[in-house]
């Protein structure tokens, strides 16, 4: 087999304790897991404990530190002990040779908000969701290049600008949390609907709160209907467009 096996048994080893668990009670099914040979087999079970407990909770101050890089609001909600707790247990970290630093940092929140959701927390992962949808868009490369290309007189939504609709008013959660540090509870049934765009030459986004027949106008996308003049107008002033086939 590819070292790469080996690889990704030690992660999980270092991550789940399910995996140390198989490792102490049933390292046959381990081993067939990942398809090692009988040497790395031997080189796992070898391992020092007390030095593997070390790079366990390493590990563990890594994931929760990138949690806190993508989801410094959400996690300020307070209590998250337990919450924390579990998600490290049930969700391994992925590895990807290569892997840029914010996108490691993104996966983990990602990963976070899809358990959020599947343990109800519906109240934080719609939080979670702006977080996450705010800093792929701060930090993908094509949208900076989108930003730089925007125009005036464009005909399409450029690859910087993100539409997205949330449950509960995420925009001022979000804005309230930067200014105080506190985190106000969200009203749920408070729906609102927003674009997020990159602003060209900052390290920074826009966000315009939209109302529900332009964001179902900018959704749709091109060719827009003549009735859109107005929605086309405001795109066009906050540099939202880029011309068709633009690279």
């Amino acid at each position: 087999m590819s070292n790469s096996g080996f690889q990704k048994a030690l992660a999980e080893v270092l991550t789940a304790d399910s995996a140390r668990a198989l490792l102490d009670e049933r390292p046959d099914e381990l081993a067939a897991r990942f398809a090692l040979t009988d040497a790395e087999l031997a080189r796992l079970i070898a391992t020092d404990r007390t030095h593997l407990d070390i790079n366990v909770r390493s590990v563990t101050n890594k994931r929760l530190d990138m949690l806190a890089r993508c989801l410094p609001a959400t996690l300020s909600a307070g209590h998250q002990h337990e919450l924390l707790d579990d998600f490290i247990r049930r969700y391994p970290p992925t590895h990807v040779d290569g892997q840029q630093n914010y996108l490691r940092v993104l996966a983990e929140g990602t990963r976070f908000l899809d358990h959020l959701v599947t343990s109800g927390r519906f109240e934080l992962a719609d939080l979670a969701r702006y977080e996450v949808l705010r800093l792929a868009l701060l930090f993908d490369p094509a949208a900076t290049l989108a930003a730089e290309q925007a125009s005036a007189d464009g005909t399409e939504l450029g690859e910087h600008v993100r539409l997205a609709e949330f449950a509960s008013d995420v925009v001022a959660q979000h804005n309230q949390w930067l200014s105080t540090g506190a985190l106000p509870v969200a009203k749920r049934g408070a729906a609102i609907r927003i674009v997020l765009a990159k602003v060209a030459g900052r390290s920074a986004l826009a966000c315009y709160r939209l109302g529900e027949q332009a964001y179902r106008v900018l959704r749709a996308g091109a060719p827009f209907p003549p009735e859109a003049a107005e929605v086309l107008r405001f795109a066009a002033h906050e540099r939202l467009l880029t011309r068709a086939g633009a690279n």
